[in-house]
This record gives C-alpha cells, sequence and structure tokens, in this order.
C-alpha cells in the first residue's frame, strides 16, 4: 500500500508541473501586454518597456518558466501581484478557505443527494419515485451550473426574500453557491449508484442473505450499496473536480470573495501571477482529493490489495533465496 500511495504522489508532481507548463504556454500566446494593461492605453512605448523590463516579462519562456518553479519548491513563493503589489500566497491564503469550504459542502450536499436518490431509484425500480428520481436528474443534470445558480437567486433571494443574493458575511450567505453546485453535481453520483446497485441486488448472495432473514435495511446498506460503492467512490472523486471548475462561476455570480473570483479578476487584468497561482492551488486541490480517493478505493478493492499485498510475498521470497 505505502508504494501505492507513493507513485500516486510522484505522479501527482509530474501532473502539477504540466499544469503549470501549459499555463505558461497559453499565457505566452494569450492577446493583451500585461505592462500595456497596467500602465493604461495612453502610456508611451518607453514607459511599457521600462514596466516589461520591471516585470521580467522580456526573458525567454524557459527561463522565466525555470524561475517560477525555483521559487515555488525552495521558496514557497507564488510571485507577487501586478495589480496590488502584494504577495500572491498571502492574497490567496485569504481566499482559499471560502472556495474550500464552498467546494466541499458542495460535494457533500451532492453525494448525499445522489446516494439517497440513487438507492431510493434502485430499490424501488420502476415505480414513481424511480421515475420522478430520474426526471429531477435529467432537469438539473441539463442545467449549467451558472444558470442553476441565477434561477435560485432570483427564487430565494429576489421573489421569496429568503437568504441574501451577494457577497459573504457568514454561513447563510453559502448556501444558494452550494445548493447550485451540488443539485448539479448529484446527477452522476445518483445515476452511477442507481446503475451499481441495480447490479448488485441481482446478484445470488443479495437472494442468500433474503432466505436467510435478514432485514431489508440490513441487506441495503450492509450487502447492496457497500458492494456497489467502488465506482461510486471513482465518480465522487472525478465530481470533485467539475465542482471545483463549477465553483469558479458560482463564485462571481454570487460575487463571493473566493479563489474562483479572484482568478477571473485577474484575468481580465492579465495579472499573470495570481492566475498562475490560483490554477496552481486548484489543480493541487484537485490532485489531492483524487489521491485520497484512490486511497479509499484501494481499501475498498481487495483485488488491488491483493495485487500489492503479492507484490510484497514475492519480493520478500526473493530476498531470502
Amino acid at each position: 500500500m505505502k508504494k501505492y500511495i507513493i507513485k500516486r504522489l510522484l505522479w501527482m508532481i509530474v501532473v502539477l508541473l504540466g499544469v503549470l507548463f501549459i499555463v505558461f504556454v497559453l499565457l505566452e500566446f494569450t492577446p493583451g501586454d500585461p505592462a500595456r494593461q497596467i500602465l493604461g492605453v495612453y502610456a508611451d512605448e518607453e514607459e511599457v518597456a521600462a514596466k516589461r523590463l520591471e516585470l521580467r516579462l522580456d526573458d525567454p519562456f524557459l527561463v522565466r518558466f525555470g524561475r517560477y518553479v525555483y521559487n515555488l519548491v525552495f521558496r514557497f513563493d507564488l510571485g507577487i501581484s501586478y495589480r496590488t503589489k502584494l504577495p500572491v500566497m498571502q492574497e490567496i491564503a485569504t481566499r482559499f478557505p471560502i472556495t474550500i469550504a464552498i467546494g466541499v459542502l458542495g460535494l457533500v450536499v451532492s453525494v448525499a443527494i445522489g446516494l439517497v436518490a440513487g438507492i431510493i431509484s434502485a430499490v424501488k425500480q420502476y415505480s414513481w419515485l424511480d421515475k420522478i428520481c430520474n426526471v429531477f436528474a435529467v432537469i438539473f443534470h441539463a442545467m449549467p451550473n451558472f444558470w442553476l445558480a441565477l434561477e435560485l437567486s432570483l427564487i430565494f433571494a429576489l421573489y421569496l426574500k429568503w437568504l441574501p443574493p451577494t457577497g459573504y458575511k457568514g454561513l447563510k450567505y453559502l448556501i444558494l453557491p452550494v445548493a447550485a453546485l451540488g443539485l448539479n453535481g448529484s446527477t452522476a453520483i445518483f445515476r452511477q449508484v442507481r446503475s451499481s446497485m441495480l447490479d448488485v441486488i441481482r446478484e445470488d448472495y443479495i437472494r442468500t442473505a433474503r432466505a436467510k432473514g435478514q432485514s431489508e435495511i440490513k441487506i441495503i446498506l450492509k450487502h447492496e450499496l457497500r458492494n456497489a460503492l467502488m465506482p461510486v467512490v471513482t465518480m465522487i472523486g472525478n465530481s470533485l473536480g467539475a465542482i471545483i471548475a463549477g465553483s469558479v462561476v458560482v463564485e462571481s455570480i454570487f460575487s463571493i470573495p473566493g479563489l474562483g473570483n479572484y482568478m477571473l479578476q485577474a484575468i481580465n487584468r492579465r495579472d499573470y501571477p495570481v492566475i498562475q497561482g490560483s490554477v496552481f492551488v486548484l489543480a493541487f486541490m484537485i490532485c489531492i482529493f483524487n489521491l485520497l480517493t484512490d486511497i479509499v478505493y484501494s481499501f475498498l478493492d481487495p483485488q488491488l490489495q491483493s495485487q500489492y499485498q503479492s507484490n510484497v510475498k514475492s519480493k520478500k521470497r526473493g530476498v531470502k533465496a
């Protein structure tokens, strides 16, 4: 198991370096000059050239990329914002908890709704409950995050006046963003839970459990759901990336001072250090959650455990020989 985790950590480093390189390449070919954006359209060429020299934008591409990776690895430095002149790491640290809260709560809501609806739909297959769950799954799956967020804001903030429409002054302000992310993300989990549960329900050991007189709740939770969880765990890990990506748009709609809104503002202002740092932190967060998903999956999958245990035993035998 340790070898499996170490292997995943090494691949995570490769993925993060690849993400950084792609971001640098995209910014290199993006129209617009950060120096001109900072100084304004009426600045002369000499001022723009001096500003580019100050920001070290005239250095070769590989030099800038290598310097950024070096500062990140050895100094834990994400650069200085072109606009605010503050360290990017400091600004991200103030916004990161809000984005984490929205992403994690959105994932919890999507998992809770997806699991409950999937179990009910599978157990009550072809019933009116199953049809209602499938209809709502199709509706929420077809809705983009931004459109669902706008509709929730109109209904619960503008018309009913139950919740605040924008800003962030407490947990009450996170209800609508979390609901928008959770409802949209629950559809994929619902479909996977329903499909996996239907495959397990038809197995012989489920009939044997019923023949032994076990209660229906025990059969559903201990036998059906437990054996259907492995593909669901993978689906949850994949859904996290979509939820985090959706939080970038949702934060902008609800004017929440999170990492996503911070990054969108930086894109409009050509603030390269903020864009690079924000994308790196989001990619790192997704990689960490995917690593945790793989670790949980390795504990749930007996074949993966036996594979690594057999490899360890064979190596020990080779050493003894």
